[in-house]
């Protein structure tokens, strides 16, 4: 189901496909901002996820801002599905929009499934100071190692994927 939570509004940012859909919670702890990235949009995964979704009001509940967002060509975003490569650049926008419009001074990158791998990338070319990994799927990554900022994984033990 695709919903937005009470206080979040949708907003539409410009990206390198055209807009990307996300969802914008807009906290009083001005220091610290959360962007999340949700599981492989070919397997039916979008920011309406339930594992995002629960990351998205767990952040709320810390009064940070947080920003979800749907890869290109999932939901409302415009564009088509590029094997990861255009999916971090949805993330490195969403995450440079996320910010300039909030203001904070530090963003923290999690991800869930594919998102992990998404957000794992990412973390190279943002000022991040953590990087969460919910049941990550980096098999493919090249480089395994966090670049620079605090990693946490948590990853489930029965998880078969």
């Amino acid at each position: 189901m695709d919903y937005f939570l009470s206080r979040e509004k949708e907003v539409f940012i410009e990206g390198g496909c055209g807009k990307i859909q996300a969802g914008l919670m807009v906290g009083e702890n001005a220091e610290v901002c959360v962007l999340v990235c949700h599981p492989h949009p070919q397997y039916q995964g979008t920011m309406f996820n339930k594992v995002v979704t629960t990351v998205v009001k767990a952040a709320t509940k810390k009064n940070l801002s947080c920003l979800r967002f749907n890869y290109r060509g999932a939901g409302k975003s415009q564009g088509s599905y590029t094997g990861g490569i255009g999916e971090v650049q949805d993330a490195l926008v969403a995450g440079r929009w996320l910010l300039k419009k909030s203001g904070c001074q530090k963003l923290f990158l999690i991800g869930f499934s594919f998102g992990g791998g998404i957000a794992y990338r990412a973390q190279r070319e943002l000022p991040c100071h953590g990087v969460v990994l919910i049941c990550p799927s980096i098999e493919n990554q090249n480089d395994k190692q966090p670049q620079g900022c605090p990693l946490w994984v948590i990853q489930a033990q029965e998880d078969e994927v």
